[in-house]
């Protein structure tokens, strides 16, 4: 009866009937089965010895450190249905001590998940290997699965920290997931996924979906190769589908020598990527390029860059470029990003590149971003918006309504004589200098002068683009937001009054561009006839009230008892958002104002909400049960 009641267990949480949970402790012995906490194994030696099967744990007791090296192969785990776990056991995390060696390496195996641990080396100047390293060269295209990493610290290693790849025609690892990793203080980059490169004539990559989420990646200096690009915080590459959110790269860089390299977040040889909600800052390099802090590179696809800060960095705040030999780069987007004084000594705050005179980079579509640019003695090419002169043959780079800001007499808008871009509904400020853009081998002192000698800022015989200060709150100022989320950003939002509100172009009517739904901050990004120029979408005020015909900012009793419906009247358009005690939020609706609206929040249970109620202009908004 207990045998059968064991196996139904373990057959509910889609274990395997005969999986087993081995653990290791600082106190335990190699003599013992190692089934249990009271008979634990004592070594990593002891657990190299051993073949892991599919569903198997293996647990080191927290708080302890361990020394010595792990390895897995084929004949440890290799079921991506059910995985064989790396964890702690007890309070705290464990600690893999690898000394001047790797931490865990994994060769040609799949369905492992590692987390909950510290992986340390002996330092990054005396330590010879990667931290956590999975590496795959099977024949026949094989997508490896089943592959995650949770809640780790990886450091002091003397190459890279966290490192995934493959080099093997199209085999590599299908999704793949990262998720909470902290990765620093290692001498050649901190958390790399890579693959075989085929360049120009390639199909196929070896990745599929891979996810990078909630990683903070910092001091990993890379070192004086020529001919190595090191010092990045987190780059992806080679990968057919991926994210990366919600991370935070800085001071990178630092020993880099190489020119093209390194970077805080950026992508290459890769399609459909979209990097989200990460911030970026004082990122390095001791040559003339990069230190950048975003970058859509080389052979990229259908790439998304949107609601990230950067700010701070050597090179570029947002690159996108084509490299040597690279597969064609194309149909790529940068939106709604801020950018506060990138470009320390190379780039610009957005910047185009191409490497190659036969390469091809083609329309390349950046709307809706925040830049900010002040002096940086160290560069003498700064500006707000860049193409480098480099290879031409940039085809149809359009920028549209970008709000573009520079001080001290740097220009605006950079673009070299045989290249060009479209530019259409941006806002241009000179602050405390004369209006200055250069394009094309010329400089223009007015708008209007640029406007008609290149014909941009014209859309369908229409004259666009603003001369204005475009009254941003704490412009400058924006600072460091990490450890709070990019989304905290107070500085770069529009003031009331702000000649960009509602000025922006209709970029879904006028050019077919797909508009996201929010903002930077997540306001809605269409609030006026056309939306407003940059990286906001002007709110107006915020308030919180009670239900009840009260103005008082105190939490909402929730639901209404007898209907569950809040009725909902407006001066204006906005919308309403209810967070729960946790601050999460658990509802958004839309209103149109100067109506009474009927809300049904039936579905969630009784308890108390904080009620976000925001519109247009100075609207005030009044709840009735």
């Amino acid at each position: 009866m207990r045998k059968l009641l064991a196996v139904c267990l373990f057959s509910m949480i889609a274990f395997p009937a005969f999986s087993t949970s081995y653990y290791v402790s600082a106190a335990g012995n190699d003599a013992a089965s190692g089934t249990s906490a009271a008979t634990a194994w004592k070594t990593v030696s002891k657990v190299n010895s051993i073949q892991f099967a599919p569903g198997d744990n293996l647990f080191f007791r927290g708080g302890d450190t361990f020394y010595g090296n792990i390895y897995f192969d084929s004949s440890d785990g290799n079921s991506p249905d059910a995985v064989f776990t790396v964890s702690s056991y007890g309070t705290g995390r464990a600690t893999l001590n690898a000394g001047n060696s790797y931490g865990i390496f994994a060769y040609n195996t799949q369905g492992i998940r590692v987390e909950n641990l510290i992986l340390t080396g002996s330092g990054m100047n005396t330590n010879n290997q990667d931290g956590l390293s999975f590496y795959a060269d099977l024949p026949g295209d094989v997508k490896l699965r089943g592959i995650s990493f949770y809640n780790l610290e990886v450091k002091n290693f003397g190459k890279t920290g966290v490192k995934i790849g493959s080099w093997n025609g199209n085999t590599g690892y299908e999704n793949l997931m990262l998720d909470g990793l902290a990765v620093h203080d290692n001498l050649w980059d901190g958390i790399l996924v890579y693959g075989y490169i085929g360049f120009n004539n390639y199909v196929g990559y070896p990745h599929k979906n891979v996810t990078i989420t909630h990683c903070t990646s910092w001091n990993n200096p890379g070192v004086p190769d020529p001919n190595a690009i090191r010092g990045n915080g987190i780059v992806l590459s080679n990968t057919d589908g991926g994210l990366i959110e919600h991370c935070v790269a800085f001071n990178n860089g630092a020993g880099n020598i190489h020119c093209g390299g390194p970077g805080g977040i950026w992508v290459y040889d890769a399609r459909g990527v979209t990097i989200q909600y990460n911030e970026s800052f004082s990122n390095h390099s001791t040559s003339t390029c990069d230190g950048l802090g975003f970058d859509l590179d080389g052979g990229s696809t259908h790439c998304i860059m949107q609601y990230n800060y950067s700010h701070d960095n050597d090179g570029g705040g947002f690159l996108m470029g084509q490299m040597l030999n690279g597969r064609p780069w194309k149909n790529n987007i940068c939106r709604y990003n801020v950018s506060e004084n990138d470009g320390r000594h190379n780039a610009a705050g957005i910047t185009l590149f191409k490497e190659g005179s036969t390469t091809v980079m083609d329309s390349c579509l950046v709307h809706n971003n925040t830049i900010y640019i002040t002096p940086a003695p160290a560069n003498n090419s700064e500006a707000a918006f860049k193409i480098t002169e480099w290879y031409t043959g940039i085809t149809h780079a359009r920028v549209f309504n970008n709000i573009f800001v520079t001080t001290g007499g740097d220009p605006l808008v950079d673009v070299p004589a045989g290249y060009s871009g479209y530019f259409a509904g941006n806002l241009y400020w000179s602050s405390g200098a004369p209006f200055l853009i250069r394009y094309q081998g010329a400089e223009y002192n007015t708008l209007e002068a640029w406007r008609g000698a290149t014909g941009n800022e014209m859309t369908g015989g229409a004259e666009t683009g603003i001369v204005a200060d475009p009254q941003l709150a704490g412009a400058g100022a924006g600072g460091t937001i990490y450890p709070q989320a990019p989304g905290e950003l107070t500085a770069y939002r529009l003031a009331p009054g702000s000649p960009a509100i509602d000025a922006g172009l209709d970029l879904a009517s006028r050019f077919g561009v797909d508009m996201v739904p929010t903002d930077y901050w997540g306001n809605p990004s269409l609030s006026g006839s056309y939306g407003d120029i940059g990286a906001n979408e002007y709110a107006g005020s915020t308030d919180v009230y009670e239900t009840g015909n009260t103005e008082n900012r105190a939490p909402v009793v929730f639901p209404n008892p007898s209907t569950g419906v809040l009725n909902v009247r407006g001066a204006g358009k906005g919308w309403l958002e209810l967070y729960n005690s946790a601050g999460l939020p658990v509802l958004r609706r839309t209103i149109q104002g100067n109506l009474v609206e009927q809300v049904d929040c039936s579905g969630l249970p009784a308890g108390v909400y904080c009620l976000r109620v925001a519109g247009g202009g100075n609207t005030r908004v009044l709840l009735m049960q």
